[in-house]
């Protein structure tokens, strides 16, 4: 089983090798194509989810330069907003799923966990309901903010009205592909930021798994 397993593995490796090595030859050969936008996206992504953020940024970049009025350019640009984000002031304003007019300026003062997120993510209820222990655990030294990106109000409020949580959730529509979701390219459900008391960014990718070890040690700061 396991050297089927292996194989299996390096089979996969292979087909993803080729597959953006083919990636690669058709942006070189169609530069100009509306496909080459998604190419260059795709490629930037991988090269970002294997730690190669270097080469994700120049890609991202090419994105947004060469197809700036397609709607990956707006991803690509935030995504490098993001990579770049450590250090820096996060801008988030909008609206809460209940009407509520919400801006980063009212949560300072306190570190606050920013938590992307969708009813249907596959790992939404374990990440809740570990999100729900760290919250209580630091309840009066941290803020907590859920950005849902689902693509319609009612399936958040339905969730909302079955799951009750004890933190504001901002919402607009778009889903994935919203102004939240595309001011810090953000590519996967669920995705956590974490914001100093003064509102920069400390850490803009933090495993839910980690959450609690972190936070230890930036209140203890």
């Amino acid at each position: 089983i396991l050297a089927q397993n292996n194989l299996k593995d390096n089979d996969f490796t292979k087909v993803q090798s080729k597959w953006l090595d083919d990636l690669r030859a058709f942006i070189k050969e169609f530069p100009t194509a509306n496909e080459t936008s998604e190419a260059l996206l795709h490629l930037a992504i991988d090269a970002e989810f294997a730690g190669k953020e270097d080469e994700a940024k120049q890609y991202y970049t090419q994105l947004a330069q060469q197809f700036a009025n397609s709607s990956d350019a707006k991803k690509a640009v935030g995504a490098v907003r993001r990579l770049e984000s450590i250090g820096k002031p996060l801008t988030l304003t909008g609206s809460t799923v209940d009407g509520k007019a919400f801006n980063m300026k009212m949560a300072l003062g306190k570190p606050t966990v920013i938590f992307y997120w969708a009813t249907g993510g596959a790992t939404t209820a374990g990440d809740v309901a570990m999100l729900k222990q760290v919250q209580a655990k630091y309840a009066t030294e941290l803020n907590v903010i859920g950005v849902n990106l689902d693509n319609r109000k009612e399936d958040v409020l339905a969730y909302l009205t079955q799951n009750k949580l004890p933190w504001i959730n901002l919402f607009e529509e778009g889903g994935m592909d919203s102004r939240f979701a595309n001011e810090m390219g953000i590519l996967t459900q669920s995705m956590i930021v974490i914001v100093d008391k003064s509102g920069s960014v400390l850490n803009r990718s933090v495993h839910i798994s980690e959450l609690d070890r972190e936070l230890a040690t930036i209140i203890r700061r």
